[in-house]
């Protein structure tokens, strides 16, 4: 009976949690897929209304989640994931930010689970001035 109990605290399976992808990887999904990402932004009186159109599936993998980093792609000053909504048959996200901060960041949306596909999208608001 020692040895089952035993043998119930060792695994015989394993389970990767970490994807890495590297820098070229990531640009080479950038260029092919970043032109579908649709980026609408309305200027108001405090600031920026933004929304973004996603692809609902690229490579046949489902959006995911989407991460917006505001500042510098590399150091943002602060990052967030958005909920994404559905209108239309299209997925989307929308967020605000005042003409306060420096309204450019960078959005990251992931497709499928674990080692997806990832791409990237600028927003370059503070030129919409």
């Amino acid at each position: 009976m020692k040895i089952f109990y035993l043998l119930i605290l060792f695994s015989f399976s394993s389970i990767a949690t970490t994807c890495i992808t590297n820098e070229k990887t990531f640009e080479q999904w950038n260029n092919k897929y970043s032109a579908r990402i649709i980026v609408e932004a309305k200027q108001s009186v405090a600031g920026f209304d933004v929304l973004v159109w996603f692809p609902t599936t690229i490579e046949k993998m489902p959006l995911n989640f989407v991460v917006f980093h505001l500042g510098d792609k590399e150091q943002p000053i602060f990052s967030s994931q958005l909920a994404i909504f559905e209108e239309d048959g299209q997925k989307a996200v929308y967020f605000t930010t005042s003409h306060k901060q420096n309204p450019s960041g960078y959005l990251v949306a992931s497709y499928g689970s674990d080692c997806g596909i990832q791409v990237g999208k600028a927003v370059e608001l503070a030129t919409q001035t």
